[in-house]
This record gives C-alpha cells, structure tokens and sequence, in this order.
C-alpha cells in the first residue's frame, strides 16, 4: 500500500553482502523492475537508519532480499532462509 518509510535496521548473517531493493509497485518483475533504491548490507553488518519525515511512496512499498547489487538486478546465488532479519518503520 501506499505510505511513507520513516527507518529501517537491518542484519546480514550471511557471510556476503546481501542488498535489500526497495520499490514504489504493488507486485515488481524482478530483474525488470527497477527499484527506487537499495540497501546493501556487509557481510556479518547491520545497517540502521532513521528518515525524519519519511519517504514518500504513491503506489505501494515492496521489497526484495538479492545476493548481488543493481537496482534491477535480482541474483538470488547463495541466498539462505534468514539472510536478512530486521524491520521497516512506515506509516
């Protein structure tokens, strides 16, 4: 749904980067659809961030966990269950 995405904290366990994609549709085509932005996260890292007032998404906020960087790039080599763990804040 629509909504506005006010921070984030998020944990890699894996022992590669991971990159979260973050995008403004209801159901993205991965590796088509580009995403508004991405988060990568460091091996073994988590990555936490706070947005005063949020950011803006007129569609619909989704995302995706993939093994590789690129905002269309959906790389899904050596991914495991629980990769990733944390949280999005959103209104």
């Amino acid at each position: 749904t629509a909504g506005r995405l006010l921070g984030y904290s998020l944990q890699n366990s894996a022992t590669t980067l991971r990159s979260v994609k973050i995008f403004n549709v209801a159901a993205p085509t991965l590796g088509t659809t580009s995403a508004t932005f991405e988060i990568d996260i460091p091996a073994g890292a988590a990555v936490t961030l706070q947005l005063p007032g949020g950011i803006a998404f007129a569609t619909a906020m989704t995302y995706s966990v993939t093994s590789a960087k690129g905002l269309t790039d959906n790389t899904s080599t050596g991914l495991a269950t629980n990769d990733v763990s944390g949280f999005f804040a959103y209104a």
